[in-house]
C-alpha cells in the first residue's frame, strides 16, 4: 500500500511539474506569490550569481545537486524522484495485477493534477 500511495503521488507531481511549466499563465502557481520562484520563465536565473550564467553559480551547487533549492520545478521534480525511489524501495512482491493497477493509477493521479491546476 506504501508503494502504490507513494506511486500516486509522483504522479500527482509530474502532473504538478507539466502544468509549472508547460501551461504556466493558466495554472494555480501563477497565482503565487514570489513569481521569482514559481514562474520557470523569471525562475531558471536564480541558480547564477546576479541572474547571468556567466557569473557562475549563485552559491555552491546552485546549478547541480543543489538546484531543486532555487526554483519551483527543480524542487517538485526532487520531492517527485523521492516518491519515485520510495515507492520502489518499499515495492512488494510483484503481482500479474500490478502491471494494469500501476499505469491506471499514474494516469489517474496525473490528468486529475494537469485539470485540478488550471485556473483560467
Amino acid at each position: 500500500m506504501i508503494s502504490i500511495s507513494l506511486w500516486f503521488l509522483a504522479s500527482i507531481l509530474n502532473g504538478a511539474m507539466d502544468s509549472n511549466f508547460n501551461m504556466f499563465s493558466s495554472s494555480v502557481f501563477s497565482t503565487f506569490k514570489n513569481q521569482n520562484f514559481w514562474n520557470p520563465s523569471l525562475s531558471w536565473v536564480n541558480k547564477w550569481k546576479d541572474g547571468d550564467r556567466a557569473n557562475g553559480e549563485r552559491f555552491f551547487g546552485s546549478s547541480t545537486f543543489l538546484v531543486w533549492t532555487t526554483d519551483s520545478w527543480h524542487l517538485i521534480k526532487m520531492i517527485f524522484l523521492v516518491c519515485l525511489l520510495g515507492s520502489i524501495l518499499t515495492y512488494e512482491d510483484f503481482k500479474w495485477y500490478q502491471a494494469i493497477v500501476y499505469p491506471i493509477v499514474w494516469m489517474i493521479g496525473f490528468e486529475g493534477t494537469i485539470r485540478t491546476l488550471k485556473v483560467k
